[in-house]
């Protein structure tokens, strides 16, 4: 039975080799079978390989976020504590 559009899913264009695409439906057609449920396993595989680039862009989106909590945190606590520089003033050179 041909896929349905799943509730909760979106279909996307995968773009293969066409050579690729060929063998896959010639299979099919020897075998007696849809081309949807002779990639189902390789789909499930791609579903899974998505979702850990996802768990990947989530934790680097995380991490940037607490980078720049701290960069502010930093900035803050040095803007509210300056620390004094002891030694000679310099007078700057003027430029020519």
């Amino acid at each position: 039975m041909p896929m349905a559009q799943l509730p909760g899913k979106r279909m996307i264009p995968v773009h293969i080799d066409e050579s690729i695409y060929r063998e896959i439906k010639v299979y099919c057609a020897e075998t007696d079978q849809y081309f949807q449920d002779t990639i189902k396993a390789e789909v499930a595989e791609f579903e899974q390989n998505l979702l850990k680039l996802v768990t990947i862009i989530k934790d680097m989106k995380r991490k940037a976020e607490q980078e720049r909590l701290r960069q502010e945190e930093v900035q803050r606590i040095s803007t509210e504590n300056p620390m004094p520089v002891i030694g000679h003033e310099v007078e700057p050179i003027p430029a020519q």
